[in-house]
């Protein structure tokens, strides 16, 4: 009675060995089978099952490699991704944490360099707006009729000399070519004589303080004055005007 169940097991371990090599091995399972079970015959297995067991096996391989290849595009593309972020760094590197502040490296520097805060910008571009041809023009009005000029005579006196050197000194400032154009002003009655040698005087100190620069003097009499009263002797006075040259 043992023996027979010992044999019943035999045999239904047999049969699931069996199935197990028809599934996996599909079409090589007949020359397996001959080769290890040659006392145990094939007569129920025939060809058409045979192929048909391999093709399953073949669809199931197909499925696996598919599944490997998604998988293997899915690295890449992590991959891929994360090379782009390790360039990034290295282009940019973070910001170098101290204790105290926050010091930024080399490369980021030169970037901030390139493109200033809008703050820093707007700065700039006020610097270059009180440099141009008309603001100097408008602060050397200010500057010379702050003191007055050719009041007793035709002499600079010293307090002129000193306007008129603050006046070269910011000259000698500006980034571009300039030249000059020196005016002599008058109350009615002067004459224009007078203005134009008040001009010919100014421009002659100037000269010596800018001897590069072109400078013409001019009197225009009492053709411009400053004040309701033409006879005024505040009328009598100098401007300078700056204009750009390209030479």
């Amino acid at each position: 009675m043992q023996s027979r169940q010992i044999q019943t097991f035999g045999l239904i371990g047999t049969s699931v060995l069996i199935l197990f090599i028809v599934i996996f091995l599909g079409k090589d399972f007949h020359k397996l089978y001959q080769y290890y079970m040659n006392d145990i015959a094939l007569s129920g297995m025939g060809d058409e099952q045979i192929v048909m067991e391999s093709h399953a096996v073949e669809n199931l391989k197909n499925i696996l490699n598919e599944e490997g290849s998604r998988m293997l595009a899915g690295y890449d593309k992590e991959k891929s991704v994360q090379n782009k972020a390790d360039e990034t760094e290295k282009i940019i590197p973070a910001a170098v944490k101290t204790d105290k502040k926050t010091v930024l490296p080399t490369s980021v520097k030169s970037t901030v360099q390139k493109n200033p805060p809008k703050a820093v910008s707007e700065a700039v571009q006020k610097t270059v707006s009180e440099r141009t041809p008309a603001s100097v023009t408008k602060k050397l009005r200010y500057l010379l009729g702050g003191t007055p000029f050719f009041h007793n005579g035709l002499q600079l006196t010293d307090a002129n000399t000193a306007v008129l050197d603050q006046v070269a000194a910011q000259l000698q400032k500006l980034p571009y070519s300039y030249k000059l154009e020196v005016e002599g002003h008058t109350e009615k009655g002067a004459g224009k004589y007078f203005s134009q040698k008040m001009a010919e005087e100014t421009a002659a100190y100037l000269k010596k303080k800018l001897p590069s620069v072109k400078i013409k003097s001019i009197g225009y009499g009492s053709l411009y004055p400053v004040s309701d009263n033409i006879q005024d002797l505040a009328n009598r006075r100098i401007e300078i005007i700056v204009r750009r040259s390209n030479i």
